[in-house]
């Protein structure tokens, strides 16, 4: 049976996005929920990277040894990429997020076990409270590097 889930976020910008979704009473850990979870929230915010070779990217030329900023939070709502990417959409696909980092070598190693917690606490918390939610505005962790919830006060119907 799906449930109703009110996403309510306010970013460190001061911007306010809310969407009404309907979650599977069970999410896959190969299901949209969790990859949209991870787009729309971006866990690490932006991440440093030294350049190796002399290239050039969108116009900008960059040489061997220079210092290059990648801004996951930009990167997953890029308009080129997703369409309306401030909506919050389990039902997106393809879903190209950099929420775990970009293909390669530091592609995030704890992925797999992410996407899998993600899910069991999905599934675990809609069975036992499936009409849960926010009672307030979150507590987010103070970090221009990692984005986090720290506290949520909920209600429970």
């Amino acid at each position: 049976m799906p449930q109703s889930v009110t996403m309510e976020t306010e970013r460190s910008s001061g911007r306010k996005a809310a969407d009404v979704t309907t979650l599977p009473a069970a999410p896959s850990s190969d299901g949209g929920a969790v990859e949209e979870i991870v787009r729309y929230v971006s866990p690490v915010i932006w991440m440093r990277r030294s350049v190796t070779r002399d290239c050039t990217v969108n116009g900008h030329d960059y040489r061997a040894g220079d210092k290059a900023v990648l801004f996951y939070w930009s990167a997953n709502r890029d308009e080129s990429v997703f369409a309306a990417p401030e909506r919050f959409d389990i039902t997106r696909s393809p879903n190209l997020h950099v929420g775990f980092g970009g293909a390669g070598p530091h592609f995030c190693l704890g992925a797999h076990l992410a996407r899998r917690e993600i899910s069991v606490m999905l599934r675990e918390l809609l069975r036992r409270a499936p009409r849960i939610r926010a009672a307030g505005p979150p507590d987010q962790l103070l970090s221009s590097f990692i984005n986090g919830v720290k506290h949520l006060p909920c209600e429970i119907d």
